[in-house]
C-alpha cells in the first residue's frame, strides 16, 4: 500500500495530525487502511448495490467523513 499515492496521503496526513495533537495515537497505517476503508465503502455501496435505498453518494461521503474525523479527533 505504501506505493498508493491516497494511501501516502493518508498516512502522512494522520502523522501529521498526531504530531500536532488533532489525531489519537496509533498505528498511522492501521489508521490509514481503516479511513480509506470506510470511505470507500460509503462511496461504493450505493452505487453497487442499486437496490438497496442509499442516501446520495456524496451526502453519505460527507457524513461518513464527518464521523470517522470525529473518531479519530482528539477533541
Amino acid at each position: 500500500l505504501d506505493s498508493e499515492p491516497f494511501f501516502e496521503f493518508l498516512s502522512t496526513a494522520i502523522v501529521e495530525g498526531q504530531k500536532s495533537g488533532q489525531i489519537i495515537e496509533g498505528d498511522e497505517k492501521m489508521l490509514a487502511q481503516l479511513l480509506w476503508a470506510a470511505l470507500h465503502g460509503s462511496l461504493s455501496l450505493p452505487i453497487n448495490i442499486d437496490v438497496i435505498d442509499f442516501t446520495r453518494p456524496a451526502e453519505l461521503a460527507r457524513e461518513m467523513i464527518k464521523h470517522l474525523m470525529m473518531i479519530v479527533s482528539k477533541d
